[in-house]
């Protein structure tokens, strides 16, 4: 969870490269999208007219790898964030 600077999110990219498993992305209460680490780890924001700063993830742990070379199955969100291409 973080406070952004600027409510004006529309149209703007968010990158979540790092993510482990399904994140759900709020702006305050509204869902806004959803990053998958095996797909879709950016999107652009389609939230016209918003006024609320608080942008969180929600991370859904999807269970573990326990075989093969990846036996390292780390969860969460593992590097930054960005919003246009800034932390």
């Amino acid at each position: 969870k973080t406070t952004l600077a600027d409510p004006n999110v529309d149209g703007k990219i968010l990158s979540v490269k790092g993510i482990r498993d399904r994140g759900y992305v709020m702006i305050g209460s509204t869902l806004v999208g959803v990053v998958y680490r095996a797909g879709l780890t950016e999107f652009k924001i389609n939230l016209q007219n918003n006024k609320n700063k608080t942008l969180t993830i929600v991370v859904e742990n999807m269970g573990r790898l326990n075989f093969g070379n990846n036996l390292l199955d780390t969860k969460g969100i593992v590097s930054n964030v960005t919003l246009d291409n800034k932390v």
